[in-house]
């Protein structure tokens, strides 16, 4: 019975096979390159040199300039990338996590650096952090979010997109 079907019959779903598990292959040897300590602490390192940057150009301008939060997004997003490798939406997480940390602290660095040129007492800062929130500064913490979210997972090819993909879709046996 099986030599009455042609040989090309029998090798489509053998080939067909080899390519699943050449696909399955790359996108576990994708994944298995992620580095999620990697991309915490990248995220971390960022925000905080980031914030440090920002309250350095608010204490130079003697204002705090919000729009920095977007390159302070985009900092951390990089960073997160480069060290953490990730392809899953994780990474972006994590870097959106630091890009608001880094806002929150970057905005505190401005204020504290600029009473402490001033003289104002520190006790005074919650309320001046409050009393200074306007609602630019929620449009330039959201786009940094969404950039940090944006840079930090890593370009893929389109084969190894479709890898992961296919990965990520099959059946469980």
């Amino acid at each position: 019975m099986i030599d009455e079907l042609e040989p090309g019959l029998v090798a489509q779903p053998i080939a067909a096979n080899l390519e699943r598990e050449a696909q399955f292959r790359l996108a576990r040897k994708l994944l298995d390159e992620q580095q999620p300590r990697a991309a915490v602490l990248a995220g971390f390192l960022t925000s905080v040199s980031g914030a440090i940057v920002w309250g350095t150009i608010g204490f130079i301008a003697g204002a705090s300039y919000s729009i920095v939060a977007i390159l302070l997004g985009a900092m951390v997003g990089y960073g997160v990338k480069i060290f953490g490798r990730g392809v899953t939406n994780l990474y972006g997480y994590i870097a959106a996590g630091f890009a608001v940390f880094g806002c929150v602290l970057g905005n505190a660095a401005t204020l504290v650096l600029l009473a402490v040129t001033s003289g104002r007492r520190f006790d005074s800062l919650p309320s001046r952090f409050l009393d200074s929130f306007s609602l630019m500064d929620i449009v330039y913490w959201l786009v940094a979010i969404y950039g940090a979210w944006w840079f930090a997972r890593r370009d893929l090819t389109r084969e190894q997109g479709l890898a992961l993909h296919q990965y990520e879709s099959r059946r469980p046996d």
